[in-house]
């Protein structure tokens, strides 16, 4: 099987906690780690050099994204903070506070301009960066969204949440599309491909299965052989994908060699 057959290309270490959320920049030449030790560090893929280490939040960051130009990232963290940064300088440019009950998700817009966060307290809200302005909240049936992501056009998000199916969103209009309806265990990744007509959905077990959003129906189901899978993120041109394992290393494991 391609995934069994996959080989690592490289291993980033320098975190001296747990990371929780790894992302490829959209040019392919740099990765963006999210720790459990406060930071967030910005990697050169070609040589595994740390460009970059950011500082700001007073708990651990569990999810980070890039802007589609790979200019500026977000990451949500346990203080229940949502943080844009400028990655040439290590500035943040914005912070936007969750309720009481804190942020466990968000994701970019694909033009950067928009953020979509999940609450503990069961319902997501959509923001304009550019004015920090709260645009549209909406809720379903679901619990803790744990991981949530864009559609390439930004029109619609996809979410995951504990014991509950999977949700396709309208993002104009914060009404419900699709559900995805599956034997998930709990999912840590979502990734949709380039046209957006189907998701890679990463299970705690080092599963990726491959769903189509139009007809809801699962396609395919990889098994993996590494260790527990808490991130999954994949270049470009989708022949390398980048897993982070419970021991807080980060592989680069090349799909086409296989």
């Amino acid at each position: 099987m391609l995934w069994q057959n996959s080989i690592i290309c490289m291993i980033l270490q320098g975190n001296s906690n747990h990371i929780n959320a790894v992302i490829i920049s959209p040019d392919g030449t740099k990765v963006l780690s999210a720790s459990s030790d406060k930071t967030l560090k910005l990697w050169n893929l070609e040589t595994g050099e740390a460009l970059l280490t950011l500082t700001g939040h007073h708990y651990p960051i569990d999810a980070v994204s890039f802007t589609s130009d790979g200019s500026k990232a977000i990451s949500v963290s346990f203080d229940s903070t949502l943080k844009l940064w400028n990655l040439q300088t290590g500035e943040v440019l914005l912070t936007l506070s969750g309720d009481e009950y804190g942020i466990n998700a968000a994701s970019f817009s694909p033009d950067g301009t928009k953020a979509l966060s999940s609450y503990n307290s069961n319902y997501l809200t959509l923001w304009n960066l550019e004015t920090g302005e709260e645009l549209l909240t909406f809720t379903g049936d679901f619990e803790e969204v744990n991981v949530i992501n864009f559609s390439p056009d930004g029109t619609k998000a996809l979410s995951a949440s504990y014991g509950f199916p999977l949700t396709l969103w309208n993002l104009e209009t914060g009404k419900k599309i699709l559900t995805l309806n599956g034997d998930f265990e709990e999912i840590n990744a979502i990734g949709f491909t380039p046209d957006g007509s189907k998701a890679i959905l990463v299970g705690e077990q080092s599963t990726v299965n491959v769903w189509n959003l139009e007809t809801g129906e699962e396609i395919l189901t990889l098994n993996g052989d590494f260790e527990e899978v808490n991130a999954i993120s994949f270049t470009p041109d989708g022949s390398k994908a980048i897993l982070i394992g419970e021991h807080a290393n980060i592989k680069v494991s090349n799909l086409e060699t296989g």
